[in-house]
């Protein structure tokens, strides 16, 4: 491995990041090439499904503890094949509504069906 001072972009503007790279070495990298940084972080990822969209912007229903449907607003970022990363407005212990979506009433009392996150996102 080979530490390059590497000078990629963000939102912000350039800045520079020392890494180590196998593709330096091998020639994957050249001098002047662009590329892309993904900073892998933790996200709370939601079936699309459950996205529902207002005047007010992007929200989904939760069900709290004593099991009554609650709309949640949420900021989401990109989609990750049929999920959607939530990047605030979520908890990972939030329970949230991916079937029957537009049956659910916010106030209104339910009898949740908790489903694995493989059979949430089944779930359309």
């Amino acid at each position: 491995m080979v530490l390059a001072n590497l000078c990629g972009h963000d939102s912000h503007g350039l800045i520079r990041i020392p890494q180590y790279l196998d593709a330096v070495s091998d020639g994957r990298l050249q001098p002047g090439a662009a590329f892309t940084i993904i900073k892998e972080t933790p996200a709370l990822l939601v079936p699309s499904v459950a996205l529902g969209t207002d005047q007010a912007g992007r929200y989904v229903l939760t069900v709290s503890a004593d099991n009554t449907i609650e709309q949640r607003k949420v900021e989401v970022g990109p989609s990750v094949g049929p999920l959607a990363v939530i990047e605030n407005g979520l908890k990972a212990e939030d329970r949230v509504v991916v079937a029957g979506v537009l049956r659910a009433i916010p106030g209104q009392k339910v009898d949740p069906q908790m489903q694995t996150a493989d059979a949430a996102g089944a779930a359309k």
